[in-house]
């Protein structure tokens, strides 16, 4: 025996129920697409505040970057400034004869048996590659024999910076204790007098 079904429902109720099922089906739809947005909405949130961070956090470290390098800046122009002002004093100085280095190379060649008692000394502003040398130095002293004078002819003779020493007077003289010889002697100044080639004047500014 065949089952068979009547439907007995007006058409018209057929097509709202499936037209119903349609809206249903839609409206699930819908419910997950909105879902979705949602889900990828929050989770570009998420990381729109994770790189907002990011960004805050190397906004900080650009700007304690930034003050270090105001700091260096500083401290550069403060370098800068020194330089210029070495430069200047260098360009000042640089004809300038520093008479205690000088002196001090005088002391350590003259031999034990002479002493002097005048020196004097004058640099020339405008020398004359012909005729006048860059400075002179004029000396007198008091020695033993004419032997002590001709060494401390050769001796100032290995001073850098001196050139042509030259003897004019060698005198012996009687006094009461002993016999002396006076002698005066006089020598030239080269480029090595100046500052800018004294090894000690450099080390002094």
């Amino acid at each position: 025996m065949d089952d068979r079904r009547i439907n007995l429902l007006p058409p018209e109720i057929a097509e709202r129920r499936k037209a119903r099922q349609r809206v249903a089906s839609l409206g699930v739809g819908v419910l997950v697409l909105i879902g979705l947005l949602g889900m990828v909405y929050v989770s570009q949130e998420i990381r729109l505040r994770g790189q907002q961070n990011a960004l805050d956090r190397q906004l900080d470290d650009n700007a304690g970057l930034q003050a270090r390098l105001d700091q260096l800046t500083q401290f550069d122009e403060l370098q800068r400034e020194l330089d210029r002002k070495e430069r200047l004093l260098e360009s000042l100085t640089e004809n300038e004869v520093r008479w205690s280095v000088v002196l001090a190379d005088v002391s350590l060649v003259i031999p034990d048996t002479v002493w002097l008692t005048d020196f004097s000394g004058q640099v020339n502003l405008t020398p004359d590659e012909n005729d006048n040398p860059l400075g002179t130095i004029s000396v007198n002293g008091t020695t033993f024999t004419h032997p002590d004078v001709a060494r401390w002819l050769v001796r100032i003779g290995t001073v850098d910076g001196f050139a042509n020493p030259y003897l004019s007077l060698s005198q012996k003289v009687e006094e009461e204790t002993a016999v002396l010889v006076n002698f005066t002697s006089s020598l030239e100044l080269s480029e090595g007098a100046f500052r800018r080639n004294q090894p000690g004047a450099r080390r002094s500014l």
